[in-house]
């Protein structure tokens, strides 16, 4: 990895000056044609910092979980969260996912019975109209849960896939002070420890794609 992958990836576009908020200010290296530009070098140490985080938590086979409510990357990032193991939410995240964890395992558990039903003989002795009712209700859950239906316990570390979409969680996690990673663009209105913050394009394809890879790598 290095400023060459940072610049050809797109990883240093970051908002509109008028959007973006003062207190990012530290990252960036320009503005031009009134859109900030993240000094690349900044994120290589951001990108590194983060990896060699989420490298040592995949090592101790820690509870790894991504959190990503977004159209883009959506289907990339579940193949690749599905490929190595990690925990994911990528479909409308529920709320207490770091503060009340208790409810989303009880969630979880609901969803991981429906499924285990709906394959059993038991179901086929339902009517027409009672299977299509249970493999909706199926479906529901499942485009919700199907990324933590084997997580059992709370997170170690979690990963926030541009906190303006999931703001709510970001004041989760400090509430909860779990470790975390947060991706985001100039637009980040909070002041966040260096050791968990990349600050980085978030809405390009390029840009998450090559975020992802080198985190979960």
């Amino acid at each position: 990895m290095d400023i060459k992958q940072i610049i050809d990836n797109k990883l240093f576009v970051g908002t509109l000056k008028k959007r973006a908020n003062p207190k990012t200010s530290k990252y960036w290296a320009d503005v031009h044609e009134k859109l900030v530009l993240i000094n690349p070098e900044i994120i290589l140490q951001q990108l590194q910092r983060a990896a060699e985080k989420i490298k040592k938590y995949l090592e101790e086979w820690k509870e790894v979980l991504v959190l990503h409510d977004k159209l883009l990357y959506k289907e990339e990032l579940e193949k690749l969260c599905e490929e190595k193991g990690v925990h994911y939410f990528s479909y409308k995240v529920p709320s207490g996912v770091i503060t009340n964890f208790e409810t989303l395992f009880q969630n979880i558990k609901k969803m991981n019975e429906l499924r285990k039903f709906v394959e059993s003989e038991d179901f086929q002795k339902l009517t027409k109209k009672e299977r299509l009712v249970k493999m909706r209700q199926l479906k529901k859950m499942e485009d919700i849960y199907k990324g933590v239906k084997n997580m059992n316990k709370k997170p170690d570390v979690v990963i926030v896939i541009d906190w303006k979409y999931l703001e709510k969680f970001v004041h989760e996690i400090e509430i909860s002070g779990v470790d975390n990673v947060v991706i985001a663009n100039t637009d980040f209105n909070r002041w966040w420890p260096e050791e968990n913050l990349i600050m980085a394009n978030t809405n390009s394809y390029e840009s998450l794609d090559f975020i992802l890879k080198t985190l979960l790598s």
